[in-house]
């Protein structure tokens, strides 16, 4: 997949992304070999890459579901993802439901 940043073309497999993140109006993504700036907006990517286990998880962030480690529950019924590269990504209540339905589906599909 070639995904246009800021300062160049980088080409990167969905395998290789953690996780989406929208801050103050610009998109980043993070891979275990650094975090990039995206010239797409978050709807685009979550059309692009909910085939490859993207999933929506809140407003600004979307995960790749094939690199979460550990899920573990919190308080207010919401569900932190934890990565293996150490990072963690809360899935908004709003959410859930919607995760979890993505969660069933793709592991009918593997």
């Amino acid at each position: 997949m070639m995904i246009l940043t800021m300062e160049k073309r980088y080409c990167s497999t969905p395998k290789e992304i953690y996780y989406l993140d929208y801050v103050d109006r610009k998109l980043f993504m993070y891979t275990g070999t650094g975090v990039y700036r995206i010239m797409k907006t978050l709807a685009e990517c979550e059309e692009l890459l909910w085939n490859y286990g993207f999933v929506r998880v809140s407003k600004s962030n979307l995960i790749n579901i094939f690199r979460i480690k550990q899920l573990k529950p919190d308080l207010n019924m919401k569900v932190y993802a934890y990565f293996d590269n150490g990072e963690r990504i809360c899935v908004n209540r709003s959410y859930k439901k919607e995760f979890d339905q993505y969660l069933q589906k793709m592991r009918r599909m593997v």
